[in-house]
C-alpha cells in the first residue's frame, strides 16, 4: 500500500490561507449590523429631535477658560450651541470644546485664533456610506466655529467686511439696527 503523504507546497498553504482570509473578511463585512472603522450601520435615518431650533448656552468653564487665556483674539461668544444628539445610542452627546491657536504666520501678517466644536463632520472621506449620515452635520450633532485675529499685517477678511451679530431668527430685532 502506497500512499504519498507529502507536506503541500509552501505556495499552496499561503494560497489556501489568502483565500480563506479573504472570505473571512468579505464575510464580516457584508454581516448585517457590520461597521467599518468604528462607524455607525448604514441604516442611520435622522430622528425629528436633529431638526428642532437651535439652542444657545452659556459657554462651559473649560471653554470660557481657553476664551480667557487668549486675550488677542479680543473677542469671546458668549452663547453657544451644543450637541443634542450622541453619536451612538446610550452615549453622551459630543462637548464642546475649545482650541487655543498661537501667533503663526500667514504669508506676510501674524495672526492668531480660537476654534471652538463638538463632533465631526460626515464627509466623503468618511465612507462609502457618508451621505446616510450626512444629516449629523447638522448644529445636533457637530459644530465647528473659529475666531480670528491680525495680529500684524491685514487680517485674513476683505477691509470691508463689517461686524455681525449671529442671533435666532426669532429673536427680536436690536433697536439700534436699521431696517431696510
Amino acid at each position: 500500500m502506497s500512499t504519498d503523504l507529502t507536506a503541500p507546497s509552501v505556495r499552496e498553504t499561503t494560497s489556501s490561507n489568502l483565500r480563506l482570509g479573504l472570505l473571512a473578511i468579505v464575510a464580516a463585512l457584508t454581516s448585517p449590523g457590520t461597521t467599518v472603522r468604528g462607524a455607525l450601520a448604514t441604516a442611520d435615518p435622522p430622528p425629528k429631535a436633529a431638526f428642532a431650533a437651535v439652542r444657545l448656552y452659556p459657554l462651559p468653564k473649560r471653554v470660557l477658560t481657553q476664551c480667557r487665556l487668549a486675550p488677542a483674539v479680543q473677542i469671546c461668544p458668549e452663547r453657544l450651541p451644543r450637541a443634542w444628539i450622541a453619536y451612538r445610542r446610550g452615549s453622551a452627546p459630543p462637548a464642546l470644546t475649545a482650541e487655543r491657536y498661537r501667533a503663526r504666520q500667514n504669508g506676510n501678517d501674524t495672526e492668531t485664533g480660537i476654534s471652538f466644536s463638538y463632533g465631526a463632520p460626515w464627509e466623503p472621506d468618511s465612507g462609502p456610506d457618508w451621505k446616510q449620515h450626512i444629516w449629523r452635520n447638522r448644529p445636533c450633532c457637530f459644530f465647528h466655529f473659529e475666531l480670528w485675529h491680525a495680529l500684524r499685517g491685514k487680517p485674513t477678511f476683505p477691509d470691508t467686511t463689517r461686524p455681525a451679530t449671529a442671533r435666532p431668527s426669532r429673536a427680536p430685532a436690536s433697536p439700534n439696527r436699521r431696517e431696510a
